[in-house]
């Protein structure tokens, strides 16, 4: 009837994954409606009475953040004990390694904090790598900067390797000491002007992502 409105709610998932190339538009979700009489109006036969609108959604990049361990084949060589022994330093490498999908996501930075027990080395590969070391607080920062749009997909990830050294105390023996805490990496995408964060778990003596390590070699010996 004149003068009366009406609403309708739907709702969609976006995909977790887009379709990744180099000609790749970004990604931008437009509906549109319209509405218009299934009959004619009285007086207004052969009228276009046609309303229609349009909302467009710009969809959000995401960013994805891996820390591991390493001892073997380390991109920094590392040195002492494995299992690792009290009162000996074992040196590791933490690699952090971050990818980015369709959006370029600008001033990166990640961060993590190493126990007041670990030492930092000062030796970061690649060396012109802009990563900072906190002594007051443990706070190791990686200022990435601006990540283009496929990183980790069309082009390769963005990776960085520091040296830590370990001595750990009787308290320690039998456990698998923390090397660094979790990681967290924050960014801004410049397609949709939002804030992107992303995190990864912390990184133990265990070295779950290093195949030279066998069963027990991350606990801590006397």
């Amino acid at each position: 009837p004149p003068g009366e409105s009406g609403s309708l709610k739907f709702s969609f998932a976006v995909k977790n994954n887009f379709p990744l190339d180099s000609s790749s538009r970004r990604p931008l979700i437009r509906a549109t409606g319209s509405l218009r009489s299934g009959v004619d109006t009285p007086g207004l036969e052969g009228v276009d009475l046609t309303g229609s609108s349009i909302f467009e959604v710009k969809v959000a990049s995401r960013l994805q953040l891996v820390s591991k361990g390493l001892y073997f084949n380390a991109p920094i060589p590392n040195s002492g004990p494995i299992p690792p022994k009290v009162g000996a330093e074992t040196t590791y490498n933490i690699i952090w390694s971050i990818t980015n999908m369709v959006n370029d996501v600008d001033g990166v930075v990640i961060k993590a904090v190493l126990p007041p027990y670990m030492n930092f080395k000062e030796v970061v590969s690649p060396a012109d790598a802009n990563v900072v070391f906190n002594s007051n607080t443990g706070e190791v920062e990686w200022r990435v900067g601006k990540i283009f749009a496929g990183t980790g997909f069309l082009r390769p990830a963005l990776q960085v390797a520091f040296q830590a050294g370990l001595v750990p105390s009787e308290s320690q023996a039998r456990n698998l000491p923390e090397l660094i805490s979790g990681a967290n990496a924050e960014g801004r995408d410049t397609f949709t002007n939002t804030q992107l964060v992303a995190a990864a778990d912390r990184v133990t003596t265990e070295l779950r992502n290093d195949p030279g390590m066998k069963y027990g070699d991350g606990l801590v010996t006397k």
